[in-house]
């Protein structure tokens, strides 16, 4: 049943990047067409203009209002909703991959291959600190410190980002510890389950 399961959720992964190739591969044309009217290259006001302006400032609107005060610009803005479904798109297949190794991990570990559910476990929690070190990340940029999730990821992961933040030289604006973190804990898994 396990096995299966992680078997569909692969063939769910192909189509799923397949559907999100076609989608960029729609948006990319709209948006370069949302970009020329709102540059002014294409008129605004010409049938093909107000087409598509019908068409992209449902979409585009929220996102100049929402990360306006963060410098998105109006004329930015179809260049920024691509990358915002990259983003989503990526985050999607990501989270597919590992629904779909716990999958098989969980089934490798029921049929008793391996050291069975001790390597599960170690797996399981390596890839939930990623996942929160990922949330942590992702919602530093738009501010979700105060959201319940943020806080949840701040604290699985202040632990490990704290000292190497206070150990590393500083970088101006730039904080490189969480890309440091996610390396340790590759290579700290990798130790574990050559261990087990």
């Amino acid at each position: 049943m396990l096995g299966e399961s992680a078997i569909t959720l692969t063939f769910v992964g192909v189509w799923l990047r397949l559907g999100v190739l076609a989608v960029l591969a729609a948006a990319v044309p709209i948006a370069t067409l949302a970009w020329a009217v709102r540059t002014r290259r294409l008129s605004p006001f010409s049938a093909a203009g107000r087409a598509v302006r019908r068409l992209t400032d449902p979409l585009l609107d929220p996102l100049v209002r929402r990360f306006g005060r963060f410098g998105v610009r109006a004329d930015t803005a179809p260049w920024w909703g691509i990358l915002f479904l990259l983003l989503a798109g990526a985050t999607l297949i990501v989270l597919l991959d590992v629904v779909g190794q716990m999958l098989g991990d969980l089934y490798l570990a029921s049929q008793g291959v391996g050291d069975g559910f001790l390597r599960l476990i170690i797996t399981w929690s390596f890839e939930l600190l990623r996942l929160a070190l990922l949330v942590r990340v992702i919602g530093s940029w738009f501010g979700w410190e105060r959201h319940p999730i943020g806080r949840l990821a701040w604290r699985m992961t202040e632990w490990l980002l704290g000292p190497i933040r206070r150990n590393m030289p500083a970088f101006g604006a730039v904080d490189l510890s969480p890309m440091i973190a996610w390396f340790a804990l590759a290579i700290a898994e990798q130790v574990l389950r050559s261990a087990f």
